[in-house]
């Protein structure tokens, strides 16, 4: 019995540790069994899941329409602060299939996919033992994939993170340990360049692995840097000329004019440790495999990387508008970074001779840790899950953007025109606010819409005061949409409002009943709101702002026409409203649309003709937009 013991001892001597260590790896395939259901089922989602991903489509199709993607403000469309590389792998993938969602999402899933290719491979080849780098590929993946939720679920989002990652990651594996050939070096520059006009903070990444490259052969690193700096330079040069100089300011400097918020950087390291809080054993492990002269060029690459990723990723997280998908390189690259020192600790005990049995305890040990980390994040991925009822909302709402006939303008969701055949020259609004934030002169929007020929547009209700305005002074409210067809990440905005370009009226016999060139002559206020009111009515207050409340009754007016105009601008809702009032009772009310620009709304007072009526302003809200305006009050005939 004791020698039937010994050899099946023996015959399982070589598997038991493989299977150990294999063991340590099943939370890493778990998230993975977990998460790509997730990822399929977004795939040919119809509709934006994020706010700007019909943008960054709209980009692409501009590219493959022939027209320009930097012009002037003053032509209608502004871009993403970003520069081209992704919409330009958008446009090329498009050649082999219809631009749309799907082929968004596959583009920035596969720059993923990619990425952790990439890695995986420099891990398979920095092991010594295949059986450990496959656990430690297994698990780096798996500890990215329960960075899914950490990142705002933007993984597959069409956006330029993932093909920028892809970009950088795929640049630092060619290199290798560097000693790569020339040939590897200059595909690595063009990768590098690649990124760089991918997404700007990628300079960071050349930067460091140029370095490197220096710092492992100095005539390679020259090459690296010369090919790599030479093609960035004719680029910029080349796309300067062709915009006539509008390049720089979009991509660079309204980006330096944008507030930084320094508080968001505490944020996100307290985020970033709580799903990665084993970060803080990489600078005991640099120590440990330094002191044991085990410290490989392939883990120092790795490591520059990953603290090149600390600025790469805080910087535009605390930029205003930043969001956690700027938090994606570090996410990404922390994991891996572990595992390759790791793995320079293994060879440092196997160098020095020590039982067998101990750098298996470490990687035991090791592996087994990460592994509990993966499983102490449940992937709650059903919030990032489309579900029947919300693709049955998105096929819905494209039915009824292709049966509008005369043109549609949707700025938030431009590419849900684009993908129902509309022809009319789009916007999106987030250029519109990065600009208006910049205080970048020659913005013409009120411009663009008068010279459209859409006769419809769809609002969210969420766009900027400088959108929503000059949409009102154009469009006028047709009807509410009932569908709700939010996103899932990201800013929040849903299309809910379709609007009617405005028809010219021709006011006859027009009456003027306030102007307020005379303050607020006759009307009686009340609250600490309207109070410094002159050439218009407003609630706002110059010291308490938005906070103020109050009311304004106007004196009373005969109705002698059969219309009555007025002009609002301030806040949406019931707080912050305008009444006509007839024998004690409001008769009509109005709000404001989130916007300070002037809007006209017109009423049908034919059935009121001859009565006294009275106008009275309500301000009840304290919040953003807590104020109303009013101005030029008409009645008029047509």
């Amino acid at each position: 019995m004791l020698g039937g013991l010994d050899e099946l001892r023996r015959r399982l001597g070589w598997w038991m540790p493989v299977l150990v260590l294999l063991a340590c790896s099943t939370p890493a395939v778990e998230a993975l069994i977990t998460l790509v259901p997730v990822l399929a089922s977004r795939l040919d989602y119809p509709m934006d899941i994020e706010w700007m991903e019909g943008g960054a489509l709209l980009h692409a199709h501009r590219l493959l329409r022939g027209e320009p993607l930097y012009p002037s403000p003053a032509q209608g469309f502004i871009p993403y602060p970003y520069p081209p590389g992704h919409y330009i792998g958008l446009a090329l993938l498009s050649l082999f299939r219809t631009l749309d969602y799907d082929l968004g999402r596959a583009l920035s899933l596969g720059f993923l996919i990619l990425a952790c290719g990439m890695l995986v491979h420099e891990l398979m080849l920095h092991y010594q033992r295949t059986d450990e780098a496959l656990v430690a590929s297994l698990l780096a993946i798996g500890l990215i994939a329960v960075g899914y939720p950490v990142v705002g679920g933007w993984y597959d989002i069409i956006r330029n993170d993932s093909m920028a990652l892809g970009l950088v990651v795929a640049a630092a594996a060619i290199l290798g340990d560097g000693r790569a050939s020339r040939t590897r070096v200059i595909v690595s520059a063009l990768l590098l360049t690649a990124a760089v006009y991918t997404k700007q903070t990628n300079a960071l990444f050349a930067l460091w692995l140029c370095a490197f490259q220096l710092l492992r052969s100095w005539p390679r690193g020259l090459w690296l840097a010369s090919v790599t700096g030479v093609a960035c330079a004719l680029l910029f040069l080349y796309a300067q000329l062709t915009t006539g100089g509008w390049f720089m300011t979009y991509i660079i400097v309204n980006l330096a004019r944008h507030a930084v918020v320094t508080e968001r950087a505490r944020d996100a390291m307290v985020l970033f440790f709580e799903y990665a809080p084993y970060v803080v054993a990489i600078p005991v492990l640099i120590v440990l495999v330094g002191l044991a002269r085990s410290l490989r060029a392939r883990t120092v690459k790795w490591v520059g990387m990953f603290f090149t990723a600390l600025p790469a990723s805080l910087l535009p997280f605390m930029k205003m508008g930043g969001f956690l998908n700027n938090l994606m390189p570090m996410i990404v690259l922390v994991a891996p970074t572990i595992f390759f020192l790791v793995a320079d600790v293994l060879v440092a005990m196997r160098r020095r001779h020590w039982a067998p049995a101990v750098p298996f305890a470490f990687a035991v040990i090791m592996f087994a840790a990460a592994g509990q980390l993966i499983a102490s994040k449940p992937l709650a991925v059903d919030f990032f899950r489309i579900s029947r009822e919300q693709r049955q909302a998105a096929l819905e709402l494209n039915r009824i953007v292709s049966r509008l006939k005369g043109g549609v303008l949707i700025p938030s969701h431009p590419f849900l025109a684009v993908r129902n055949g509309e022809q009319t020259p789009q916007i999106h609004e987030m250029g519109y606010q990065d600009t208006l934030s910049a205080g970048t002169p020659g913005l013409d929007l009120g411009g663009f819409l008068a010279r459209t020929p859409a006769r419809w547009a769809i609002l969210s209700g969420s766009e900027a005061s400088y959108t929503t305005g000059f949409f009102h002074l154009a469009y006028e409210r047709h009807s509410g949409l009932t569908l709700y067809v939010n996103m899932l990440t990201g800013y929040r905005s849903s299309p809910r409002l379709l609007m009617k370009r405005r028809e010219p009226i021709h006011k006859r016999d027009p009456h003027i009943v306030f102007d307020f060139e005379n303050g607020l002559d006759g009307w009686t206020t009340k609250g600490d709101a309207f109070a410094a009111s002159k050439g218009y009515l407003s609630s706002w207050n110059p010291e308490r702002g938005d906070a103020a409340r109050g009311t304004a009754m106007s004196p009373p007016f005969e109705i002698d026409r059969d219309y009555l105009e007025i002009w609002i601008g301030g806040g949406m809702g019931r707080m912050t409203r305008i009444e006509l009032i007839v024998d004690g009772q409001p008769a009509h009310a109005t709000s404001g649309f989130n916007t300070g620009i002037l809007t006209p709304v017109m009423w049908n007072v034919h059935d009121l003709r001859s009565q006294q009526a009275r106008l009275y302003v309500i301000d009840e809200a304290t919040d953003w937009f807590g104020h109303i305006i009013l101005d030029s009050v008409t009645l008029f005939d047509r």
